[in-house]
């Protein structure tokens, strides 16, 4: 009689047939598993973001085509240009605080068990 090679369990498929629990559960893949998390994070903010550019620049072109004037035509380009350096410091701020909220900061040392400060 064959027996049946061990499957992992399809109502959690993160747990494994030989662990008595999720592999999860360990340091080690939890540190992984929270660093892929922050980088899918900054990732969908990054797209979110270039999206946002991507619509402002096509509007820009627009704006120049409409413009009558020279002068308009400028002033929509000195436009398009301080917000986009504003977006772009806004969205670095954005990314250095989703990248420094993840995990532990080593900037801090270590922590010293006990409570003491």
């Amino acid at each position: 009689m064959q027996q049946k090679p061990e499957q992992a369990n399809p109502v959690f498929p993160f747990m494994l047939p030989w662990t008595n629990g999720p592999i999860f559960a360990t340091p080690p893949v939890a540190l992984q598993a929270q660093a892929w998390k922050t980088m899918l994070t900054c990732e969908a903010e990054m797209f979110n973001f270039l999206t946002h550019r991507c619509e402002r620049s096509a509007k820009l072109f627009s704006e120049i085509q409409a413009a009558e004037q020279v002068q308009d035509a400028f002033q929509a380009v000195s436009d398009f240009m301080q917000e986009a350096a504003t977006d772009y410091a806004s969205e670095m701020g954005k990314l250095a605080a989703l990248t420094t909220s993840s995990g532990p900061n080593p900037a801090k040392g270590p922590r010293k068990n006990g409570g003491g400060s």
